[in-house]
């Protein structure tokens, strides 16, 4: 059985220091891109760093 992906590979964080955006990317297309539980849990932790930056101006989520 294949092993699953970890919730930092289905959920991508990327910041982009010069434009001050945030790309959260959900990375699991052969399920379209259903969060796993954990992947939930790393979902909400990234929005909150986002949020808590006070350098980032626009988030993108956007799905493989």
């Amino acid at each position: 059985m294949a092993e699953r992906p970890s919730p930092e590979e289905i959920i991508l964080y990327e910041k982009d220091p010069k434009t001050k955006i945030v790309t959260i990317t959900f990375n699991r297309p052969d399920f379209l891109n259903a969060p796993t539980s954990m992947a939930r849990l790393r979902y909400a932790d990234v929005l909150r760093a986002a949020n808590a930056d006070n350098d980032v101006k626009v988030v993108i989520i956007r799905g493989v």
